[in-house]
């Protein structure tokens, strides 16, 4: 029987690889336990830098995944800005009641910005103070 170059083991005589470290058996080079030993290395390199490229790929997957969200929410108020907007002029021009205008301040805050709906609040106090 023949031994492992690398560790030892016993082997039968049609083993290339062992069975205990996984070293080849071959009566090439790789019999040295230098070159067996930087073969190892060069594989658990390899592998170190396959694990380091699916992580950064899963990074990337995770940071494409929130720019999605993000960008579908820009989405969502940018459709949901103009429709508040035009339904507030509307109520507006036809009359708003006093309760509604507070509503409508609110929600405006919300899907139109702070200038819109802070008017429509203030309004919603000035109408109070002059009935």
């Amino acid at each position: 029987m023949k031994k492992c170059v690398k560790c030892g083991a016993e082997l039968r005589d049609r083993d290339e690889y062992c069975p205990v470290c996984g070293a080849k058996q071959d009566g090439s080079m790789g019999d040295s336990p230098e070159v067996v030993e930087a073969e190892q290395v060069k594989a658990d390199e390899a592998a170190r830098d396959r694990k380091s490229t699916r992580a950064e790929v899963e990074t990337i997957d995770e940071l494409a995944r929130i720019f999605a969200i993000i960008l579908g929410i820009i989405g969502i108020f940018t459709i949901i800005m103009p429709i508040f907007g035009f339904i507030t002029a509307s109520k507006l021009k036809n009359g708003m009641e006093k309760d509604e205008r507070l509503v409508w301040g609110i929600l405006d805050c919300f899907f139109c910005g702070i200038v819109p709906g802070v008017l429509l609040i203030v309004s919603y106090i000035l109408v109070d103070s002059n009935d």
